[in-house]
C-alpha cells in the first residue's frame, strides 16, 4: 500500500473519518468503499500523533455508522489490537 500522506502524517483514511460530518454518513461510507475497493492505503498506518483511522472512526461516529466502518475496515485487514495513544484502549474496548 501507498504511505501517501499530509504534513501530520495523515492518510486519506485519517482525513475522511477526522474531517467528516456526523450528517453524512453515507458519502463517508461510500469514499470509504471505494478507497478500500483501490487498495491503494495502509489502513492501520498511524499519524504523526498515534492516532489511526479505526479509532478515528469509532470516536467520531455514531454507533451504528462506526460498526459500519469496523466491519468493513475488519473484511479489509484492520489490526483491531492497535491502542489510542492517550488512553491505551484497543478500538473493540
Amino acid at each position: 500500500p501507498a504511505t501517501h500522506t499530509n504534513e501530520t502524517g495523515q492518510n486519506l483514511l485519517h482525513v475522511l473519518f477526522g474531517c467528516a460530518y456526523q450528517n453524512e454518513p453515507a458519502q463517508v461510507i461510500a469514499t470509504l468503499d471505494i478507497i478500500l475497493y483501490q487498495r491503494t492505503l495502509d489502513i492501520n498506518a498511524s499519524d504523526d500523533q498515534g492516532y489511526f483511522p479505526l479509532m478515528i472512526a469509532i470516536e467520531r461516529f455514531e454507533e451504528d455508522i462506526a460498526r459500519t466502518i469496523l466491519l468493513r475496515l475488519c473484511k479489509a485487514g484492520a489490526n483491531l489490537d492497535l491502542t489510542d495513544p492517550v488512553t491505551g484502549n484497543s478500538s473493540l474496548d
